[in-house]
């Protein structure tokens, strides 16, 4: 039942389309996509800045 009232109150990720999560959405408003979704993007080594 939690999983479903998630659903209904969760977009989806753009990625994968499941619900991108209340504890996401607490942290970061704005996010579109899931935690797992999101922990596949590739970060900038330290020292490197995004152009």
């Amino acid at each position: 039942m939690t999983r479903l009232d998630e659903r209904v109150t969760s977009p989806p990720c753009e990625r994968c389309g499941q619900p991108v999560g209340a504890e996401r959405l607490a942290a970061l408003p704005r996010a579109t996509t899931c935690i797992a979704c999101a922990s596949l993007r590739k970060r900038p080594s330290r020292g490197q800045t995004c152009s």
